[in-house]
C-alpha cells in the first residue's frame, strides 16, 4: 500500500450533502423512495409528506372547523314577527352565513382537487410507513374515487345554503 497517496474512507465518499447547502435535495432523499421519478412530474402530483400538502391540510382544517361552527347557526334564521304574528327569517344573518359557508365550500372543492393530485404509498410496498409513492394520476384518481370522493363531494355541496333559500 502506497503511503504517499491520499486514502479516502468509505464514510467520506457516501456522506450526504450538508442541510445548509442543499436542504431541498436532502428532503427529497428522505421523503421519497424514488425521488428521480418524482422530479419528472413535480408540478402536477403532490407529495403527501411534502410541505405544500401539510400547509394545505392546516388551512383545510381551519375551514372545516369554521364549517362545523357555521352550520348550526342556520337554525337561528327563523324569527317570530310579532306585528304580523308569523314566522320570518333574519335576512342579514341569512346572507352572512351563506357567504361564509360558500367560501368554506370553495375550500372543500379545492380539497377535492388536491386529493386527486396527491400521491399515496403503494400498499404492497409499505415499509414502516414509507413505501414507494404511486405517482400515476390515473391510479391516484381511481383510488380516491373508490374510497373518499363521495364523502368529500357531499361535504362540498351547498346543502345548507340551498335549503334556506328555497
Amino acid at each position: 500500500m502506497d503511503t504517499d497517496s491520499p486514502t479516502i474512507s468509505r464514510f467520506e465518499i457516501e456522506q450526504p450533502p450538508s442541510p445548509k447547502k442543499n436542504r431541498r435535495a436532502l428532503s427529497q432523499t428522505l421523503t421519497r423512495v424514488f425521488s428521480e421519478d418524482y422530479k419528472k412530474i413535480e408540478g402536477s402530483i403532490f407529495d403527501p409528506r411534502g410541505e405544500r400538502v401539510k400547509q394545505w391540510n392546516r388551512y383545510f382544517l381551519v375551514a372545516a372547523l369554521i364549517s362545523i361552527a357555521i352550520d348550526p347557526l342556520f337554525y337561528y334564521l327563523p324569527e317570530v314577527n310579532v306585528e304580523e304574528m308569523c314566522m320570518d327569517e333574519d335576512t342579514s344573518l341569512k346572507i352572512t352565513l351563506t357567504v361564509i359557508r360558500s367560501i368554506v365550500d370553495m375550500f372543500y372543492a379545492y380539497h377535492i382537487y388536491v386529493r386527486f393530485r396527491t400521491a399515496y404509498d403503494a400498499p404492497s410496498m409499505r415499509l414502516l410507513g414509507r413505501g414507494e409513492l404511486v405517482l400515476d394520476p390515473f391510479k391516484i384518481s381511481q383510488r380516491y374515487l373508490k374510497r373518499e370522493f363521495t364523502l368529500d363531494l357531499l361535504a362540498a355541496l351547498p346543502i345548507p345554503q340551498v335549503r334556506f333559500f328555497i
